[in-house]
């Protein structure tokens, strides 16, 4: 079953996501608090760190469907380089935003 065009069922969702997200967390329940700063640095690394594994999957997946290890490493190498720089941009914009900073 579906949502019904016009229901109020997607206004209902998103106003207890929203009454949810702002509840305070209890103690117990909050975690070690994260650096809300990362250098450059420590994001390229987490970037790269990311991207190998990534593109490991990247590679066993193209090389199950396809059978071809050259085919499957050549779309494993080329997504290695757009995906740092993608991710590499998101995790600077997301720094900025201080939504949900403590």
């Amino acid at each position: 079953m579906g949502f019904v065009e016009g229901s109020d069922t997607h206004a209902r969702l998103l106003a207890r996501l929203l009454r949810r997200l702002k509840r305070p967390r209890r103690a117990s329940a909050k975690a070690a608090p994260a650096s809300l700063n990362d250098s450059h640095f420590r994001s390229i690394a987490k970037a790269i760190s990311w991207r190998t594994t990534g593109s490991l999957d990247t590679f066993l997946v193209t090389f199950i469907i396809t059978g071809s290890k050259v085919f499957a490493g050549s779309v494993a190498v080329t997504e290695i380089a757009t995906k740092i720089v993608f991710y590499y941009g998101h995790e600077r914009v997301w720094a900025l935003i201080p939504w949900g900073k403590e």
